[in-house]
C-alpha cells in the first residue's frame, strides 16, 4: 500500500472513530437525561423510542406479563386505550389500577383518565379509594394526585362552555357534567394540597408551585381572600423570576376582589416573565393578561385602551395552548357587544394568520363582528 493510500485510510479510520465516539456520546447523554427525568417523563421517553412493533397492544401486554413493573409500557398503554378506535375501558381500568400499585406518584393516573372519569364516575371513586389506601406518608406527588383527583369534576361547567368542553375532552353530547359546586370534594382537594405543601422540599421552587396550586383552587372556589394570600406567598417565594401563570392567577383573584389597581400592577408584569412561547418568549399567559388588562380599561371607560389590549394579546409567540385550544376571545366578545366590530375583525384576521388558520371559533367570531351594528359607543 502506497504512502498516499495509507494516509487516506488513516484519515477515513480517524473520521469513523470520531463519528462513532460522537454517536456514543450523544446516546450516553440521552440515556443520562432519561435517568434524571421523573418517572412519567422517563416512561414517555422510553416508550417513544420503542419501535412500532413493540408498541402494539399485543406486544406491550405480553411484555408486561413478564415485566409487570415496567412503567414505559404501562403508561404507554394508557395512551393507547384512552381514546380513538383503540379505546378500551376495561384495559384502561386494569392498567390504571396496576399503575397505582406500582407508581402512585404518576400524574397519568389522572390525566390518562380525565375524560373517562366523566363517563364512569364510579371508576374515579375506585381510583380515589385505591390511592388513599396506598397513600405514602410524606409523598408530595401522591398528595398532589389526591388533590387533583378530588378537584376533577368538583366545579360546574358553565352552560355556555359545555359544548366546547365536551368536544375538547371527546365526550358524548349527553355526558353528565357537574352542574353545581361539590364543596366536600373541594375541601378534600384543599386538604391534600396543604399536605403536599407540608411534604414538599424546602426549595423555593417546590414550595412556590404547591402554594400556587392552592391559590388556584381557592380562586375557582371564589374564596378570594384565601386565593390572594396563597398566590402572593407563591410569588414571594419565586424571588426575581415570578411565574407568569401565578401572576395571571393573582391578577384574576385581585380583579374578582375588586382590587383593581393591584390587579393592574400584577398583570402588567406578566409579559416580561412569560416564556411559554415555542421560542421562549411570551405566550398564552401574556395573552390572558392582556385580555384582563382590556377589561380593566373598560372598567375605567377607556375603550381605546381596551381595543389596544385586544390587539396586543396576539403579540405573543404560538405555544402548546394557543395552537391547540385556540386564542383567548373573552375581550373580543365583549367588544363585539359594544359595537367594536372593526377592531374584532382585525383581531380575528391576525389570529387566523398566526395561530390556527382554520379555527372555526375565530371564523364564526369574525362573521359576527362583520355584521352591521347599531351601537358604536360605550354606554
Amino acid at each position: 500500500m502506497g504512502v498516499v493510500a495509507k494516509s487516506v485510510f488513516a484519515c477515513v479510520a480517524l473520521i469513523a472513530c470520531v463519528f462513532l465516539f460522537l454517536k456514543w456520546r450523544d446516546r450516553r447523554r440521552h440515556e443520562r437525561e432519561i435517568e434524571k427525568a421523573d418517572p412519567d417523563i422517563r416512561a414517555f421517553l422510553i416508550w417513544r423510542q420503542l419501535p412500532d412493533r413493540k408498541k402494539t397492544p399485543e406486544a406491550a401486554e405480553a411484555y408486561l406479563k413478564k415485566h409487570p413493573n415496567d412503567l414505559s409500557r404501562r403508561i404507554g398503554l394508557l395512551g393507547v386505550y384512552n381514546h380513538g378506535e383503540s379505546r378500551d375501558f376495561s384495559r384502561l381500568r386494569h392498567h390504571t389500577l396496576e399503575l397505582i400499585k406500582r407508581c402512585p406518584q404518576s400524574s397519568e393516573i389522572l390525566w390518562a383518565n380525565y375524560s373517562e372519569f366523566f363517563r364512569h364516575p364510579e371508576f374515579k371513586k375506585e381510583v380515589l379509594n385505591r390511592l388513599e389506601e396506598v397513600e405514602t406518608a410524606g409523598d408530595v406527588e401522591v398528595y398532589g394526585n389526591l388533590s387533583n383527583l378530588n378537584e376533577h369534576g368538583a366545579f360546574p361547567v358553565p352552560e355556555n362552555e359545555r359544548e366546547k368542553f365536551l368536544q375538547w375532552h371527546m365526550l358524548d353530547p349527553d355526558t353528565q357534567l357537574p352542574e353545581k359546586l361539590d364543596n366536600q370534594a373541594v375541601e378534600k382537594a384543599i386538604h391534600y394540597r396543604r399536605k403536599a405543601i407540608e411534604a414538599s422540599d424546602s426549595s423555593e421552587s417546590g414550595q412556590s408551585w404547591q402554594w400556587a396550586q392552592l391559590g388556584k383552587l381557592f380562586n375557582k372556589a371564589n374564596r378570594m381572600n384565601e386565593a390572594i394570600s396563597a398566590l402572593e406567598h407563591a410569588v414571594s417565594l419565586e424571588s426575581d423570576s415570578s411565574s407568569a401563570s401565578t401572576l395571571v392567577e393573582l391578577g384574576v383573584s385581585l380583579y374578582k376582589a375588586r382590587r383593581l389597581d393591584e390587579a393592574f400592577e400584577k398583570l402588567r408584569e406578566v409579559r416580561r416573565h412569560d416564556s411559554e412561547g415555542f421560542e421562549g418568549g411570551p405566550g398564552c399567559y401574556t395573552m390572558n393578561a392582556e385580555n384582563l388588562l382590556g377589561f380593566l380599561a373598560l372598567e375605567q371607560k377607556n375603550l381605546e385602551e381596551a381595543k389596544s389590549r385586544l390587539i396586543a394579546s396576539l403579540d405573543v409567540e404560538p405555544c402548546c395552548h394557543t395552537t391547540t385550544r385556540g386564542v383567548n376571545i373573552s375581550l373580543a366578545e365583549k367588544l363585539i357587544d359594544m359595537g367594536q366590530g372593526e377592531t374584532v375583525v382585525e383581531f380575528c384576521d391576525e389570529a387566523l394568520k398566526r395561530f390556527i388558520p382554520d379555527d372555526e371559533t375565530i371564523i364564526e367570531l369574525r362573521s359576527r363582528a362583520s355584521r352591521p351594528t347599531i351601537n358604536q359607543q360605550v354606554d
